[in-house]
């Protein structure tokens, strides 16, 4: 019956007794022999106790170790945690199965000095000479001649033993050092991992920490959010503004009361001196008093409207008087007599006469201005003009009374005029000014 072969791949001791710092792990171990070598306390019998440890795990107490495992081309994971043993399967939890009984592990473990026993001498003498390469070291001494006697120090071949085993020496306390330093580098690196893993637990612990106090005090949101009462779903932020808006309203009604109130209680006054019967009012008195009500709300409505008219009418005197002359004061404004009517028409007619000489004049003076632009006189120009102030000067006789003399003289001093004018346009001119001056 062929036996499923249990293969050690991997080995790392982290904690155990006597190794409170562990070793350096064992990787890509062969199938078959493995040989570990090294000087008395590196760990070589620790190793093989934690191989036992690893099948059995009878003894585990203060053991940190992990194992990579292959039975029957599948991958096992042991890890020992001191009482703590977990067997993975391909990643699934699982037992080691068809391992010897834990009565028989010694024999699984057998030290070189225990060969040595006399019931198992051929066995140590066969593993010895297999050990040297099958060679009989007895008989190779005879045939080489070798003899065992003691030679003196002088002798050159151990001087150069000597020498050679100085600087086997020497090499082999600087592999130690190399080995020591090799070690403490394993260690500072072990650290500086322990030291990233607790840093990066640290960093971990805090985040958990955050996490489960916003946890908590999300749950408190909720609560005290879950406490409030439903209705406060349909809030808009607009509540407060309404609730003062409501609360003035409240205040002015309260006042409204309060006036309405007033007004009641003036009312019952007024309704207490009044003497009503029980009884109450005959309806031909509320018939008389209605209509009475009526009449006097129609002369207010009169009394209105002609206040209205008062005021258009003052509007409209103190637009007439503005018209009149700027400089007048309405509010000084005594008003017009009517019993001198007739003197405000002479006023009147006075003035449009005025207006009119005024027109006649500037249009004379127009006339002559542009004619003294010209360099050869204008006389047509001239006896138009003689003779539109002829005619001025007969409606100023139909309406005003001027003398007869000055009938005869204008003609006459027109035709004096006339002749030099026909020289000099501006002594024409100024008779023509004098005339007119004489004659007002």
């Amino acid at each position: 019956m062929q036996k499923t072969p249990l293969i050690i791949k991997e080995l790392s001791i982290r904690k155990m007794p006597g190794l409170p710092q562990g070793l350096r792990a064992y990787k890509d171990l062969a199938a078959n022999i493995n040989i570990i070598a090294g000087p008395n306390a590196s760990g070589k019998s620790s190793t093989a106790r934690l191989i036992q440890q690893i099948i059995w795990h009878n003894k585990t107490q203060g053991i940190q170790a992990d194992s990579l495992l292959n039975i029957n081309k599948e991958r096992w994971d042991v890890k020992i945690d001191s009482k703590n043993i977990t067997i993975l399967r391909e990643g699934i939890k699982d037992e080691l199965t068809g391992i010897p009984a834990v009565e028989d592990s010694s024999r699984y473990m057998l030290a070189l000095h225990e060969l040595f026993a006399e019931d198992e001498g051929s066995l140590a003498k066969k593993i010895v000479k297999e050990s040297i390469g099958g060679v009989d070291l007895d008989k190779a001494r005879e045939n080489l001649g070798y003899s065992g006697d003691i030679k003196r120090t002088g002798v050159g071949e151990f001087r150069e033993y000597k020498k050679v085993e100085d600087n086997y020496n020497k090499v082999e306390q600087k592999q130690r050092e190399l080995k020591n330093d090799e070690q403490q580098l394993d260690k500072l690196k072990e650290e500086r991992q322990n030291a990233q893993k607790a840093q990066h637990l640290e960093e971990f612990y805090q985040l958990t920490a955050e996490y489960i106090k916003a946890r908590l005090e999300c749950e408190v949101k909720k609560q005290e959010f879950e406490n409030f009462p439903p209705v406060l779903e349909k809030v808009t932020g607009e509540e407060y503004d309404k609730i003062e808006e409501l609360e003035k309203n409240i205040e002015s009604c309260k006042n409204n009361i309060r006036i309405a109130e007033q007004e009641i209680e003036r009312n019952n006054e007024t309704i207490s001196k009044l003497k009503i019967p029980e009884t109450g009012v005959d309806d031909e008195i509320l018939t008389e008093l209605d209509e009475r009500i009526e009449k006097a709300l129609g002369l207010e409505r009169d009394m209105h409207e002609t206040e209205n008219k008062i005021s258009q009418y003052r509007a409209k005197e103190q637009k007439a008087l503005k018209s009149i002359e700027e400089s007048i004061d309405p509010s000084a404004f005594k008003g017009l007599r009517l019993d001198d009517v007739s003197g405000l028409d002479k006023f009147l007619d006075d003035a449009h006469k005025t207006i009119s000489e005024k027109n006649f004049l500037e249009s004379e003076l127009n006339n002559l201005e542009k004619g003294l632009e010209k360099d050869i006189p204008d006389t047509d120009l001239l006896n138009n003009g003689i003779y539109s102030l002829s005619r001025w000067l007969q409606e100023q006789k139909e309406s005003m009374g001027i003398s007869k003399k000055w009938l005869f003289a204008l003609p006459i001093a027109g035709i004096i005029v006339a002749v030099p004018a026909y020289f000099s346009l501006s002594i024409a001119l100024i008779t023509l000014c004098l005339i007119v001056i004489f004659s007002l």
